[in-house]
């Protein structure tokens, strides 16, 4: 099995993606079949999107790099602008060294696909990366092991061994809230910046079919809900949103609630800079932090592109709006607004800090609600 990380997987692809009309490629290098580091070769042929050519220089450099770094070559990938992810006649003549993996970058299609070859003289074999799924967000390591003990939850509670109250006061930090219809729940789905991709629409929608009211719901906070699933359904919606890496951890109760940015975040001609990878990127981090999902009440984060503030920025616990000061791209950060039953504007924390210190902020503001909070 050949593996990469989902940080590789995303420099591929971006790579891919900056060379269009072009093709790209490089190595991938790593250890024990996980290829941990990229090497991006220039293509020295110049004809758009037919043919990749390797620079022999860039090449000769990348194998004398990988092995004074103590690692090896495990494959090579190239990207098709508008063609498949299948091999062409053309590249399976490049592939003719079986101890390596070959992959195929293809950006026919709006969401690029990712796969894996292997050659030897005779045959074809396809080998699944895992990498192909694209993704907003990753889940806890520990996501597995909680969704088993919440499956032991759901059986006590249908047994009768955990009180109503207390079943409450676990399923919603699984994002499961319970309907006026007796024995319905709602199931809600983060989506960290609204995003979510076609496949993992069509199985949300799929698992409504199943297990739901045939419909799915969007929030105003960018989630996906499912609604009227009997409590016996639960775990096979959650068990099935694992399955295209969806969650619904964090989508309800005392935690870390979905983080926003604009609907235009990327594509707005106005914007200071995109803020959707922020808002993933923290949405990764914070659902890796156990105290994420024990908190004195939810916490709220939105991102702003720029001070016309789509997000509402300062309405929430903790608001960053971009902005470049001297060239370098900063946030606006106010806190401690909210909406409600006492509606209240947000606090200037600061006026500029730079993009890296995003997290850091996250991360102490978060650490102050979870000692003084009101629980």
């Amino acid at each position: 099995m050949f593996k990469i990380t989902n940080s590789i997987y995303k420099e591929m692809v971006d790579h891919a993606k900056s060379g269009v009309p072009y093709e790209v490629g490089g190595y991938l290098a790593g250890k024990d079949g996980l290829a941990t580091k990229i090497f991006k070769i220039t293509n020295d042929s110049k004809t758009p999107e037919v043919f990749f050519e390797f620079n022999l220089k860039e090449s000769f450099k990348a194998q004398k790099d990988s092995r004074t770094e103590g690692l090896q070559f495990l494959g090579f990938y190239h990207s098709h602008p508008k063609g498949g992810n299948k091999p062409s006649d053309t590249d399976k003549i490049y592939m003719s060294d079986p101890s390596l993996t070959y992959l195929i970058v293809s950006l026919q299609n709006i969401e690029p696909e990712v796969n894996a070859f292997w050659i030897k003289p005779v045959e074809l074999k396809i080998i699944d990366t895992g990498a192909n799924k694209m993704r907003f967000y990753e889940s806890s390591t520990t996501l597995l092991k909680e969704q088993d003990q919440f499956e032991v939850d759901i059986g006590n509670f249908m047994e009768g061994h955990i009180e109503p109250v207390k079943f409450k006061a676990i399923r919603v930090a699984h994002g499961v809230y319970e309907q006026r219809k007796e024995e319905t729940y709602m199931v809600r789905i983060r989506c960290a910046a609204g995003g979510i991709t076609p496949t993992q629409l069509k199985k949300v929608a799929d698992l409504a079919k199943l297990y739901g009211s045939n419909e799915v719901h969007f929030t105003t906070r960018q989630e996906v809900q499912l609604h009227y699933v009997r409590v016996e359904n639960l775990m096979k919606v959650i068990r099935g949103l694992n399955e295209v890496g969806l969650s619904s951890r964090g989508g309800g109760g005392n935690t870390i609630r979905n983080i926003l940015t604009p609907h235009d975040s990327g594509i707005d001609p106005n914007e200071a800079f995109d803020v959707d990878p922020y808002a993933m990127a923290l949405t990764t981090r914070m659902l890796s932090e156990p105290d994420s999902l024990n908190l004195p009440r939810k916490f709220k984060i939105n991102f702003s592109n720029s001070a016309v503030d789509k997000s509402f920025t300062a309405a929430t616990c903790l608001g960053f709006v971009a902005l470049i000061k001297d060239g370098k791209k900063g946030f606006f950060v106010t806190c401690a607004g909210g909406m409600g039953a006492k509606p209240m504007v947000g606090h200037e924390l600061f006026n500029w800090v730079p993009d890296t210190q995003v997290y850091h902020i996250t991360r102490a503001i978060k650490t102050m609600f979870d000692k003084h909070g009101n629980r």
